[in-house]
């Protein structure tokens, strides 16, 4: 079976629809909505599966549990044996947590992030240059803890004081929700912020903070598909979801009826240009499961060609978190493709950018802030990118490399059109983006924390 991004979206919201009485019927302990966690639990889960593998399960499952269920093995990949063993790691955790909580100031600002790219973003928007941070990372980052002050940085680590298995994946929501109580609570802030909002420990986050009293906001970040937004970003509870602008806010809207949006801006939108004369490739990660091998290569086969035509006008910005083999890095080394530093903000290599290429990535909206020419090398199996790149003429999208290259070449060469595309690019953007300045935006997140 062909991977379609849009079918695999729609498979899960079918089954959770189909297992509804069982989660309804499961004896639950808080007064959350288990709906849209347990939905980005699943999304998640076979998000990190081949495709096919994914479908199959998805397709043949006969109960909620089933849908859980890995492939290789008939366990589940979500739960947890609680054991003796698990209950000191746990203990040691909470006093680690405690003697981390005595060195952070309270009622300050946390933001809680699981990549360190939402670091580089939320520093470069200057937004809380004057207000205290402290950084609740759910990944094992490396960036953030050797360059954070230590009274800036927390990591989550799972606390679970249970001994008995309770009944997946209730069990494991409620852990979930428990553990990020514990560690709200000790944390005690004025306030939390969190980016893009798709994630399950995101939902815990705003059920926590609903309990606690604290207000709480998401930041926009990323791409909207239409079908994936039915699925991370439906049912959202957050005190405000903090958008890019109207034309975001409108199409999530309908899904969150008890949602309440601000349309923010775009955290590093500025009046700047890019007046740079670069061709920056953005790399989607080869190990992205959604995206198969040989599509990739056709990718790198576009980077071959231009690279063999404009020569040490090429700057490769590698996934930051799917880093590639060294062959392949230096095969582009070889054919004088510069190799960026991705520890940066993307800003840095957008600036001297003229165009940017990419498959489906985000940060072709980052270029499209930037004043940047973004190209987009379309996977037929996905949906098409979602901001109209050729209908507006801001930029370009087609599953043909030589297409893909003709309309760079263009570029490249002819004044002209690009001058026609920076035009639309910048007069269109205000469409697109709400136009508030850093100014504004400052006054709008003081207001936020402070009421």
């Amino acid at each position: 079976m062909k991977f379609s991004y849009d079918l695999y979206n729609k498979l899960i919201l079918d089954k959770i629809i189909q297992y509804s009485s069982e989660i309804y019927s499961f004896k639950r302990k808080y007064n959350f909505n288990y709906f849209p966690l347990i939905t980005r639990m699943l999304r998640i889960h076979h998000g990190t599966m081949t495709s096919i593998d994914s479908f199959k399960i998805i397709s043949r499952s006969k109960s909620l549990n089933d849908l859980f269920r890995c492939s290789k093995n008939s366990k589940n990949d979500f739960e947890i044996n609680i054991n003796f063993s698990t209950y000191i790691k746990s203990f040691l955790s909470y006093i680690v947590l405690k003697y981390r909580v005595f060195l952070i100031p309270k009622n300050g600002v946390v933001i809680a992030i699981h990549q360190a790219k939402f670091i580089n973003y939320i520093n470069s928007s200057r937004l809380f240059d004057n207000i205290h941070i402290v950084w609740l990372v759910f990944e094992k980052i490396d960036f953030p803890a050797k360059n954070l002050k230590k009274d800036q940085f927390i990591l989550c680590r799972k606390i679970s004081f249970r001994l008995t298995k309770g009944i997946f994946p209730i069990n494991y929501c409620d852990d979930t929700y428990k553990c990020l109580f514990l560690y709200i609570k000790c944390i005690k802030p004025k306030a939390l912020f969190t980016l893009e909002g798709d994630a399950p420990y995101q939902i815990q986050l705003s059920n926590v903070c609903k309990e606690l009293g604290i207000k709480n906001f998401c930041f926009q970040w990323g791409l909207l598909h239409k079908y994936k937004s039915q699925t991370a970003f439906s049912n959202m509870s957050f005190t405000s979801f903090l958008s890019w602008g109207s034309f975001f806010s409108e199409q999530l809207k309908p899904l969150n009826p008890d949602q309440k949006f601000l349309d923010f801006g775009h955290l590093c939108l500025s009046s700047s240009r890019s007046k740079g004369d670069k061709i920056l490739i953005l790399d989607q990660g080869a190990e992205i499961p959604t995206i198969p091998k040989s599509h990739i290569e056709k990718y790198y086969n576009l980077i071959t060609l231009l690279s063999s035509k404009y020569i040490g006008k090429l700057i490769f910005r590698q996934h930051p978190q799917c880093p590639l083999e060294p062959n392949i890095i230096n095969g582009f080394k070889s054919s004088n493709i510069e190799i960026s530093d991705s520890a940066k903000c993307v800003s840095v290599d957008l600036n001297r950018a003229k165009i940017a290429i990419s498959i489906m990535s985000s940060s072709l909206l980052d270029a499209f802030v930037h004043g940047v020419i973004p190209v987009s090398f379309k996977y037929d199996h996905f949906e098409a990118y979602p901001l109209p790149l050729n209908e507006l003429e801001i930029g370009f999208e087609s599953n043909d490399i030589y297409e893909l290259f003709k309309f760079v070449s263009e570029l490249m060469s002819s004044n002209t059109k690009y001058v026609k595309y920076k035009h639309n690019v910048v007069n269109k953007r205000k469409f697109i983006f709400s136009e508030n300045t850093t100014e504004q935006r400052v006054s709008l997140l003081n207001d936020l924390i402070e009421v």
